[in-house]
């Protein structure tokens, strides 16, 4: 769900609604009060500066997949994808980390993709939002934000009822038709 669903599979649905796009970015701001013991020790909760620095490049820390949401996204629209920046950097309270702030920014012809994930213990936005530069422009907005534990299961079962009827091969979820069935 995260990054996926959020950061790739849902912005490329928003992007169906538009043409000529511009920019494409997802902002992601999850509350890990409400999130599992793992997510929330990723995030390096608790720890000093120099501490979530030697976590993130042991890499032992931080959230994977963002930069494959990026260009995930970037091949469904039919984008190439040359310039790929990424930055990881703490979200801090004091002198200790409550969270992790991470940013992919994609530049492909003129175009960009951005993709913004806060992982902190009780921000103050919590909430998913998709922002498509194009004709017409679109902003959706996931007030709270899409709790990616409970869907993930979701997510999954209908992903193995969709293979079921696919024939054998490799599938990225771009690939999956949304919908089997009635």
């Amino acid at each position: 769900a995260n990054p996926g669903f959020v950061m790739d599979l849902f912005p490329l649905m928003a992007a169906t609604s538009s043409r000529n796009i511009k920019a494409i970015s997802v902002r992601r701001v999850v509350d890990t009060a409400d999130r599992r013991a793992q997510l929330v020790e990723k995030t390096g909760r608790g720890l000093s500066r120099s501490e979530f620095d030697a976590g993130i490049a042991s890499g032992t820390l931080g959230h994977k997949g963002l930069v494959a949401s990026a260009k995930l996204l970037a091949h469904a629209l039919g984008w190439p994808h040359h310039d790929v920046k990424e930055t990881i950097t703490p979200v801090l309270d004091g002198e200790v980390v409550s969270g992790i702030h991470h940013h992919v920014v994609l530049r492909t012809d003129g175009r960009i993709i951005t993709m913004d994930l806060v992982m902190d213990w009780e921000p103050d936005d919590p909430g998913d939002t998709v922002t498509i530069d194009g004709e017409p422009p679109l902003q959706i907005r996931i007030e709270g934000g899409y709790h990616g534990d409970r869907g993930t299961t979701t997510q999954i079962v209908q992903a193995l009822r969709r293979c079921t009827t696919l024939p054998p091969a490799f599938y990225r979820p771009v690939d999956l038709p949304l919908r089997i069935g009635p």
